[in-house]
């Protein structure tokens, strides 16, 4: 594991399950992907770890975010919380359910390199990282960043397309992203040599579900029906 963080390889002890998920930068096309359009997302290289203990009644986690309390999620009866990054947990707990797919619970600590509140995707970093730690048979990539969005659409009250979960689920080292929405085909497009990528800091915080992202969508939502059309993606110029 001497591949890992320090602070990370500190609690994978031999026999812990350590998952990794990035966080991401989209370089083009804002509010597409929920109206069934193309986006050029590109993994970044912070990323958010899960690292523990499997455990067969509950998901356990401390979090390195600073002020946020530890969470405990039971398997047999998984309650979202009102707030807090726990909602996230109890989500994917229930998508994972909602799938059918076979998994157990842990107790462990989730460590985040990905800034809180700076939209670079730390909620679907978080997502993917604890699929990643609970599921207990292989899961193509595409599937896995279904259920994540799942999660956070029906379970976490944020109505987003695929984009965050899909890269940070399935992209590749060097590449973009050019996702279909529609069908959620990935294309890997080599950024070139030399070529780098400089993220900001604007200094302005935001969360998706204290947005106005939700508002966004139904309008999306609503024009689409205006003009008699499934999606934005098929609506002409004229």
């Amino acid at each position: 594991m001497s591949d890992l963080p320090p602070q990370i390889e500190a609690f994978a002890h031999d026999g812990a399950i350590v998952t990794r998920a990035p966080g991401r930068a989209n370089l083009i096309g804002e509010h597409t992907d929920y109206n069934e359009g193309f986006v050029l997302p590109i993994a970044l290289d912070l990323a958010t770890y899960v690292v523990g203990e499997r455990d067969e009644d509950a998901v356990e986690l401390a979090t390195s975010v600073e002020n946020e309390p530890s969470i405990r999620i039971e398997l047999n009866d998984p309650i979202v919380p009102a707030a807090g990054w726990g909602r996230y947990v109890a989500a994917i707990v229930l998508a994972l359910r909602d799938a059918g797919v076979a998994s157990h619970g842990l107790r462990g600590k989730v460590i985040s390199e990905v800034p809180v509140g700076a939209g670079l995707s730390s909620s679907a970093a978080l997502e993917v990282a604890l699929v990643l730690a609970l599921i207990e048979e292989e899961v193509p990539r595409g599937r896995l960043a279904e259920i994540c969005r799942r999660a956070e659409n029906r379970y976490a009250g944020v109505a987003g397309g695929i984009m965050d979960q899909l890269t940070s689920a399935a992209a590749q080292a060097g590449h973009a992203c050019l996702i279909d929405c529609r069908d959620n085909t990935i294309e890997q497009i080599p950024i070139p040599p030399g070529l780098a990528v400089l993220i900001i800091d604007s200094g302005i915080s935001r969360a998706l579900n204290d947005s106005p992202f939700n508002e966004r969508v139904d309008e999306c939502s609503a024009a689409a029906a205006a003009l008699g059309v499934r999606s934005l993606r098929d609506a002409t110029l004229a």
